[in-house]
This record gives C-alpha cells, structure tokens and sequence, in this order.
C-alpha cells in the first residue's frame, strides 16, 4: 500500500526561477559597473603614491645598508686598536664613523612619513645606541692604554700590598744587617738560622705571587693556580717561625729592634696575605682584564643590538616595498578587471542559468540515483542533497527511511560476526583481520607492531571448581581490567577460552614490557564475584613485528611459544626466543655444526696487518675469524661468539683460536717475519680459572715468545667485573704477554680503574675514526683518546683508516698505529706472506718492514 502524501506537502508553492534570474541581471550589472568607476579612481590615486613611496625606500635602504658598513668598519677599528693601541689614529677615526651613522640616521628619520611610528622609535632607539657605542668605545681606549685600569689585579696589588711586603722586607733588612755588619750577636744559636729561614719563606711567598700574576697575564696555566694553595702553607710556617724569632728576641739583651721589628713584620706580612687573598679573587674573576670584559659585555652586545635594530628597520622597508610591489600587481588585476567585466557579464549570466538548473533539477536525482547503487553493492555514507522541491523530497525522504532499517539490519549481523558474545571484544576474525591491516601499515611505514596473547593461569581449576557462570564472569571482568590498560589504537581481543590478544601497533620492545606490566598489574586486586573472592594472574607471551615474523600467522605462533615459556618459567610475561622455538632447526644446525668445526678445525684465520703510523713499519697484525658453513656460507663473526658463549663453549673457541694463531706468528718468526699476532677475547675468558696457564702452555708448544702475543679484551668486558679482570690481567701480563682495550670509546669504562688495568694499548673504535675526516667531534674524541693513552703510558691504535685524509691527520695528532682497509683487508695466512712480500722492504726483517704504500 503506497504511504499517503501530506496535503501541507502538496499545497507548496517553489518560488519563481524567472523572477531569480531577473533580480540576478541586475545585481550584477550594478556591481559590474561600480567595480570598474571605482577601480579607475583606485589605479590613478595608487599609480602615484607607490611612485613616491619607492623614491623614499630606496633612500632609506641605502641609508641603513651604509649605517651597517659603517658599524661593521667601527668594529675593525676597534679590533685593530686592541693590536695596536695608537689613541689618536683610532678614537678619531671611531667618532667620525659615529657620527656620519648619526647623519644617516638623520637622513632616515627625515624620509619618513608621519604615520611611520614604528620606524621612528626603531630610528630613535639606533641613535641612543650609536651614542652609547660612542661612550663605550672612549671607556675602552682609555683602559687599554692604562695598565692599572686593563689589568684591576695589578693596581691592587701594587697599591695595596706593595706598602705591606716593603715594610716586611725592611724588618728582615734592619736584623740581617744587624748581625752580619757584628752590631748585634745574639746568644742563642737558633736565632739567627731561622731568621734566615723566616726571610727565604717570605721571598718565595713574594715570588709564588709574582709568577701567579705573570701566569694569570701570559699563558693561565692552571696548575700553577693550584700551586697557590702553597701560600696558606708558606704563610703559616712564617708566621710560626716569626712567633718564635719573637721568643727568642726577647731573651736576647743587647738587640734593641728585634721584638718591635718581628712583631712589626709580623702584622705587615699578615695584611700582605690578606690583600692577597683579595687580588686573587679579582684576578680569578671574569673581570680580570677590563678592555675584555668591555668587549664581551658591553660593546659586542651593542653592536648586535645595533644590527638587530638596523635589521628590524630593513625588515619594516622590505615590508612596505613589498606593499607596495602588490599594490601595483593589484592595480594590473584591478584594470584586467575592468576590461573583461562586460565580457563575462552574459557568460556569468548562462553560466548561472545552467548551475541554478544542474544544482536544482538534475543534482538531486542524481545524488538519489548514486545513492541507490551504493546501497545495493554494499556501500554507505553517501551524503544526500537538501532541496525545496517536492517531486525529489518524497523521493530523498523514502530513501533515506529505507536506508535506516537496512544499515540497521546489516550492522546487527556484522556485530554478531566480529564480537565476542560474552564479552563484547573483538573475536577471532576480527583480530585477524586486524592484524592484517597493522602489518600491512607498519609495513609500509618501516614501523613496529606488538602481538600479545595473554592466558588466565589456573582459569580452568576455577571453572571446573566454581561453575561456568563464575568463570564466565572472570572472563568479563579480566577483558575489562585489560582494556583500561590499552590506549585507543590499540586492540584487545578474545580468541576463545581463557586467552586474549591485544594488537599494539608503533610499539617498541620497552613499550612493550611497560604493558605487559600495566597487564599483570591490573590482575593485582582479587575478582570479587558473589561470595566469592578469587585472586587470577595471567601469562603473556609478545611477539614483535618484524624481528619475530612477518605475517599474522608467524606472529601468533611465536606470541604462544612466548606464552608458554612466560606460564612455564613463572616469569609473568615472556618474548619469543628462537632458541625456545623447537622449530628453530637453523639455530640447532649451526650450534651441532659449530662445535664439529672447532674440534675438526674447519674455520680458518684471516689476518690484518698493523702498522707503525709514522714509520710506517709493520709490527704485527689481528687474528680475525671465519667460518664458511657448507649450507648458510660464512657465518658473521659477532654471531659465532654469540652462539658459543649462549651454549658454553665459547673457552673451546677462544682456545682454538689462539692455538692457530700462535702456531702461524711461529711460523712467521721462522720465515724471518718478526712480527705479533693479536687475538680477541671474550669476557667468559676471563672467568675461566685454567685460562692463563693454557694461554702459557699454548706459548711453549709453539716455542713463541710471549711479547709477541697479544691479546684484545673490549673495554666493557673489562669493566664487567673490573676487581676480577684485574686478577686475572695481572698474571697475563707478568707472562709478558701485551694486553689491549678494544673498541676503546664506545663502552662505559672508569678512568679510575682503567689506570689500574695492567694493559699496554687502547684501540680506538673504527666508528669514530672512519668518521673524523667529516664529523669534528670525532675528531676531537679521537684526539682526546690519543692524549689520554699517552698520558697514561699506552700506545694507541687507530682502526677502520680508509683513506690518506685519515691517516694523515692520525699522524698529525700523533696516533701510534694504524690498521685498516687503506692499507689491506684482513687476509688468509697465504695470502697475509705474499702481502708482505709484495708490500714491504725486506731488506732487515729482524727491525721491520716498511710499507711502499707510503
């Protein structure tokens, strides 16, 4: 039965098209005319004030750029009246600078319109700072040529303590030359030697201040700041020694001066310390030198708040001109206007016609018809005109009813698909396709996803104990608990049962601890269901995308393995460990085949020459490891070490290691090739209690000296355990054998203890010096470690030099050895000896040989 129409409906009257088209011709007609009158009076009126105002900008702008030439002239001067103080030359010079940057201050402020307010402040605040400039500049020159006026400390020290140190030095005078001229012989024979120690104590408390001042005035050496701190000493002792020579006077009969003397120098020399202590503390400040701190706080901060106000001047003109520029582009779109105006009236007049008619009648209809298809391919959302016609209202409104009840209908079955009934959370297929989506997402954006699977621990005890209806809250409450732990992009879910999922997408792997911490957290507080009082904890399990999988199913599967090793280790949340994974069949291959290859000696040594950086004298090279797998080829080293010391075997390795190694730089010796070999350690080494005595065993089967060993532990093994280290370093080192401190600089090593390490030699990480050529601060670490080394009695090593640059700057900055590709890359045992025979003189092996690539 179809619906009856509204009779309000029916009765509507649309308003007339024709009359709208009428009253549309002349509103435009009118406004065609208006705009083209007023346009031409605006094009006159502006043409002519941009002229003027462009004349008056060009004015100004050259105004400032010449007040800036002049500040900046000013500045020289200034600087080359600190070289080369002559106070006529310059002050006159600066004053006639200051004032034609006056003049042309003038010069702006006249140019200027009435109206310009900002510019004549701007104006007014560059005077003052110009005059203040000028007033600074006078107040410079006058304490530069006065000595007493640069340097404060100085004037202190000769108006305040030279009076005090005069009157002491006359004491000492009057009783020296009392006894040695025979007026005066004193009874006491320790009189007269500590007298003489008294006057030494104070000559050298005089000198201490002279050399302090000469060093504050010349090359401030620091140490000699510290050396100070002997005065306190120095003062003490004089003062105790003048107490005394005060006792013994007063026992001597025939001195008259000596009690009033010592007491006399005794006072002079205490205010001398005193007005000491004062100096220093002027000399130790950022006052010490008056011209310098003129310079640094008054008058090169004028001069940049000078050139930030002549900034902010050119600033305003750019502004203006720049106004002014658009006012004439506007006048050309003004007359452009103009002439097309008549033209465009009637196609302006059709086009609107045709709008009106499309946007009224036709749109609508097909904004319904589109909306039709939408709907019957499955597709929603579009937006529906508004329109006051009839035929198309009953039309949107019947529409828009039907599409109601079908989205509703539809939304009911998709909710019932993707939802969990008891909880109302995503189920299965929607975590699916989910994690679908994210992988796809953080694929494309090179970013990170976190798949966690949480399991209710002792879930089905409860159940089976306390009934389903129990265990179905449980379930409810422990979604609610987790949701309040995610964020909005993030998702929970339950896959069925006790366990849950929750996709984590932007997400590292301390993000991912940190909820997996909030997660167990929220099991905390007891689940209160009834009577019932039920404490629950759960076990996580998190997968990381990429490192632990690439597709949803991987994921899963690795978030279960890691579940179960987090439920089995008791550990609250786990992450998916390969070498939990029993499918992990790489991982057990290479580990079997590993441990055959050490026992069969199926790796080999390549070796890396060493060499002396100014010499350019080979003196040793680095045993290097390699393993080409018969199935994966060759195994990176780094992963070789790793997988020996997870399994335990990483002694075995080392041993192998420098059995092979030994034996080769024997081998070597016996050629005539006296050279050393350096082998790499391990931290698991140095725990093993028969390391030394096999490191010696292996040194007497081969018949090599120790100081031809040499072996490279990294600063954070070292560090590890540094107590122990040190135990065990020691009775390496009293074999003779040479310790280094590899990849020097990017661990975290005490200087304290590093002093303390019995080691010969740091090498410094090849990832700052590859680097120094273009990056300076590590060049400046570099330089810092070579200085360092050398002040701690090491030698250092430069490893990862590619280039001449490099190597050349290293033996600019006095680095002792080098190693790298620039020289050769690492290289098996034949082909290390025709490198030296192909590289090096040989015409004395015993001292070395010397490399023709210099």
């Amino acid at each position: 039965m179809l619906p009856v129409i509204d009779k309000k409906i029916t009765d509507h009257n649309p308003p007339s098209l024709r009359n709208r088209y009428i009253y549309l011709t002349l509103i435009l007609g009118i406004i065609v005319i208006g705009i083209a009158f007023f346009s031409y009076r605006y094009v006159a009126r502006t043409h002519e004030q941009v002229t003027i105002s462009l004349d008056r900008i060009t004015t100004q702008v050259k105004a400032v750029n010449k007040i800036r030439g002049t500040v900046l002239s000013i500045y020289q001067v200034i600087d080359n009246f600190l070289l080369d103080p002559k106070t006529e030359v310059h002050q006159s010079h600066i004053k006639q600078l200051i004032d034609e940057a006056i003049s042309d201050t003038h010069i702006i402020r006249n140019s200027l319109l009435g109206e310009d307010i900002e510019n004549k402040l701007a104006i007014d605040k560059l005077q003052n700072e110009l005059e203040q400039l000028d007033s600074s500049i006078i107040t410079l020159i006058d304490t530069r040529l006065d000595i007493n006026r640069q340097y404060p400390a100085l004037a202190y020290s000769a108006n305040e303590m030279q009076p005090y140190q005069i009157t002491v030095n006359n004491q000492f005078n009057i009783l020296l030359n009392e006894i040695n001229d025979g007026s005066f012989i004193p009874e006491s024979s320790e009189l007269f030697p500590l007298l003489l120690q008294a006057n030494t104590i104070w000559v050298r408390m005089i000198s201490q201040m002279r050399i302090y001042l000469a060093n504050r005035f010349g090359s401030y050496d620091v140490s000699l700041l510290e050396a100070q701190a002997n005065g306190v000493v120095f003062h003490a002792d004089l003062q105790t020694r003048i107490i005394t020579l005060i006792g013994l006077y007063h026992e001597e009969e025939e001195s008259l001066e000596g009690v009033d003397a010592m007491t006399l120098a005794a006072e002079n020399a205490h205010h001398w310390y005193d007005a000491f202590l004062v100096m220093r503390k002027i000399n130790e400040s950022d006052r010490w030198r008056e011209d310098d701190h003129l310079m640094k706080v008054v008058i090169s901060p004028l001069v940049d708040r000078i050139d930030v106000t002549l900034s902010d001047i050119g600033k305003n003109m750019q502004q203006e001109e720049n106004r002014l520029i658009n006012s004439l582009r506007n006048q050309g779109r003004v007359l452009l206007i103009v002439m097309t105006a008549t033209t465009t009236l009637f196609l302006l007049f059709i086009g609107t016609i045709l709008f009106s008619i499309n946007r009224i009648v036709f749109k609508p209809i097909w904004e319904v018809t589109r909306a039709f298809q939408a709907m019957a391919y499955g597709y929603g959302g579009l937006q529906l005109p508004k329109t006051k016609f009839l035929e198309t209202e009953f039309l949107i409104d019947a529409f828009k009813e039907m599409d109601i009840k079908v989205n509703n209908h539809r939304k009911a079955l998709e909710d019932q698909s993707l939802h969990d009934a008891l909880t109302g959370l995503p189920n299965r297929v929607m975590l699916d396709e989910r994690l679908e989506y994210h992988i796809i997402t953080c694929k494309s954006k090179e970013t990170s996803l976190a798949l966690f699977l949480v399991d209710l621990d002792r879930f089905k005890e409860v159940n089976d104990s306390l009934g389903h209806d129990v265990g179905d809250e449980i379930i409810i409450l422990a979604g609610d608990r987790m949701r309040s732990c995610i964020s909005d992009i993030e998702t929970l879910g339950r896959l069925g049962g006790d366990e849950f999922a929750i996709i984590s997408p932007n997400t590292t792997r301390d993000e991912s601890i940190e909820l997996a911490n909030k997660l167990n957290t929220s099991f905390n507080d007891t689940f209160n269901i009834g009577e019932h009082k039920i404490h629950m904890s759960a076990s996580i399990g998190i997968a990381i995308y990429p490192e632990d999988g690439v597709d949803k199913q991987i994921l899963l599967q690795h978030a279960d393995i890691a579940m179960y090793s987090a439920k089995r280790n008791r550990s609250r949340y786990a992450f998916y460990d390969p070498s939990e994974d029993k499918h992990s069949s790489k991982r057990i291959a290479v580990i079997s085949d590993l441990r055959n290859a050490i026992l069969q000696s199926k790796l080999e040594l390549y070796f890396q020459p060493k060499l002396d950086i100014k010499t350019h004298t080979v003196i040793g090279a680095e045993a290097l490891l390699r393993w080409n797998h018969p199935e994966f080829g060759y195994i990176n080293p780094e992963r070789i070490v790793d997988i020996a010391e997870t399994e335990g075997f990483i002694n075995e390795l080392t041993i192998w290691t420098l059995i092979h190694a030994v034996q080769q730089c024997s081998s070597w010796h016996k050629q005539g090739y006296m050279i050393s070999v350096a082998v790499n350690l391990s931290l698991s080494n140095l725990y093993h209690e028969t390391f030394a005595q096999d490191v010696l065993e292996i040194l007497q089967k081969y018949d090599l000296d120790s100081q031809y060993l040499t072996l490279e532990i990294t600063e954070n093994s070292m560090m590890a355990h540094p107590i122990r280290s040190i135990k065990i370093l020691n009775r390496l080192h009293n074999m003779g054998i040479k310790l280094s401190v590899d990849d020097f600089g990017t661990g975290f090593s005490s200087l304290s203890y590093l002093k303390k390490l019995p080691v010969d030699e740091l090498k410094i990480d090849k990832s700052f010096v590859m680097d120094m050529t273009k990056d300076d601060s590590d060049r400046v670490i570099v330089h810092s470690t070579i200085e360092l080394g050398h002040n701690l009695g090491l030698s250092v090593v430069a490893e990862g030099i590619e280039n001449d640059l490099t190597k050349s700057i290293l033996e600019a900055i006095q680095c002792d050895y080098a190693q790298g590709y620039l020289f050769s890359k690492p290289l098996d045992s034949k082909a290390f000896i025709l490198w030296l025979q192909d590289n090096m003189d040989q015409d004395d092996k015993n001292n070395g040989f010397v490399a023709k690539i210099a």
